[in-house]
């Protein structure tokens, strides 16, 4: 079986490997049990989700929930299965932010926390369902990735920069609102 994790500065974009799909079901499994009493809903997003996508090697999830009310409450849960509380704002593109690692900084899952009736959802959706579907945006998007890879391999955060602006203008390119 192969394996995920990247070190949380570094990019790295890894062939598609077909354990992705089951490495998210499995930890979906735990999420749910844990969760049981709120009410959400969970997505596998991200290029991981992704049939012959290449991808860093990190699982993303998306866990949408119907208001803030029950956030910290949930949070505190998902620490209790080794998830590791990064912040931020639900009701922002990126949602409130959760890790999983590997060993110090060497992140294996990220869960985004969002309002599920936000756009941000819908487009965590929307995105993986276009790059499903589509294999020329497929193809696409893997390009620009390999290209921002060569770019900012040391440097995540200007790679997640460069790479959101290619998602806003593929969005407008096929009509879709961000």
């Amino acid at each position: 079986m192969k394996t995920i994790g990247l070190n949380k500065d570094i990019v790295k974009i890894s062939p598609y490997q077909s354990n992705w799909k089951e490495m998210f079901q499995n930890e979906k499994i735990k999420i749910k049990k844990v969760l049981s009493s709120f009410n959400f809903d969970i997505e596998h997003i991200g290029s991981t989700a992704v049939p012959e996508l290449a991808a860093k090697p990190i699982i993303d999830i998306a866990i949408g929930i119907p208001n803030d009310n029950d956030i910290h409450e949930i949070i505190a849960k998902l620490v209790t299965i080794g998830w590791i509380d990064r912040g931020g704002d639900f009701k922002k593109p990126i949602g409130h932010l959760l890790v999983k690692e590997s060993a110090p900084n060497i992140r294996t899952y990220h869960i985004h926390i969002v309002d599920k009736s936000s756009i941000y959802w819908k487009n965590f959706i929307r995105f993986r369902n276009i790059l499903c579907s589509e294999p020329n945006i497929r193809i696409e998007y893997a390009k620009t990735k390999k290209k921002l890879m060569k770019k900012y391999t040391n440097n995540r955060k200007a790679y997640r920069h460069a790479k959101g602006k290619y998602i806003s203008g593929l969005f407008k390119r096929i009509g879709l609102s961000l």
